[in-house]
Order: C-alpha cells, then sequence, then structure tokens
C-alpha cells in the first residue's frame, strides 16, 4: 500500500478482467428524486443522497451545487483518483495533492439568445503537488491520468493540464 491505496485490490481487479475482458464491463446508477422547483436529491449506491438545486437567477433556492458543479466534481475527482492510483503505481510518495478546476458556461446559449457551444467551455485543471518526484514525472502521470479518467473522457471539450510543484 502506498498513499493508503490499496494496490492489492487494484492487482486483482485487472487479473479479474484480463481473465475475461467483459468482466471490465460495469453498470452506474443514479436515482433522483424532485423535492420541489429545481431542488433534487440523487441517491447512488446507498450512500447519503447529493442534493442538486440551482442558483436564485436560474429559477432555484441556491440549496445545493448545480449539475454543472457536480459535472466538475466529478471531473475534478476522477482525474485526482486516477492520479493518484498511477504515483501510487510507480511508487512515488505524494505528501500533499491540491487541484483546481475551472471552467465556462454561456448562459446566453443555454437561454437561448445566442448561438453557440451548449457545454462546459475552456476547462482548465491546476494541480499542484507535493512529493520527493521531479516534475517531469509527476507531469507524465498526470497526463495519463489525464487521458485515463473516465469522466473526462466523457467531456466534449478539450481540457488544459497545468502542473506545478
Amino acid at each position: 500500500m502506498i498513499n493508503n491505496v490499496e494496490l492489492n485490490n487494484i492487482e486483482k481487479t485487472k487479473k479479474y478482467i484480463q481473465e475475461n475482458i467483459s468482466n471490465g464491463l460495469t453498470r452506474l446508477n443514479a436515482h433522483l428524486d424532485w423535492i420541489d422547483g429545481t431542488y433534487n436529491k440523487v441517491t447512488i449506491n446507498g450512500f447519503v443522497p447529493l442534493e442538486i438545486d440551482e442558483p436564485i437567477e436560474f429559477g432555484g433556492k441556491n440549496l445545493a451545487p448545480n449539475p454543472v458543479e457536480y459535472i466538475l466534481t466529478g471531473a475534478v475527482g476522477c482525474f485526482a483518483i486516477s492520479f493518484e492510483i498511477f504515483a501510487s503505481e510507480q511508487g512515488i510518495i505524494l505528501e500533499k495533492v491540491s487541484i483546481d478546476i475551472d471552467a465556462n458556461v454561456n448562459l446566453a446559449v443555454f437561454l437561448g439568445l445566442t448561438e453557440g457551444e451548449k457545454g462546459i467551455l475552456n476547462p482548465v485543471i491546476k494541480m499542484k503537488v507535493s512529493s520527493s518526484e521531479s516534475l517531469e514525472e509527476i507531469q507524465k502521470i498526470a497526463n495519463k491520468a489525464l487521458l485515463s479518467s473516465i469522466v473526462l473522457n466523457s467531456l466534449k471539450a478539450s481540457v488544459e493540464l497545468v502542473v506545478e510543484k
């Protein structure tokens, strides 16, 4: 175990999938219950429900993050976990990892006031890592995480990556 990542479990999973590639197909589910207005609760695998709302400007009460903010949460979380796993597999000890993701959305397009891209625009991930490993090696692993992240690969926009030590 490195960085508290259960590498043995990852190896067992790899072997299980290698035995039969179809074992790698995993089904995911999220269940949403509408509460009121734009306020909803989403349950995933029996965890505490996530709350979703919209800001006041979009008819909500701003009681919780909106769905786009959760996309950013999923994107930065998936990238981070991919990086942490790959670094651990390489035996790299991580002292601290801090990551921000910034992106734009064009609300004029969403509201039908103009034509344009309707998704997240210009996402940028900025990652700061404290480790004895070289910046070049950290960058290499971060690039692998960027290319491997399931969530980031589900987005249409290409993501810019900035890595610092």
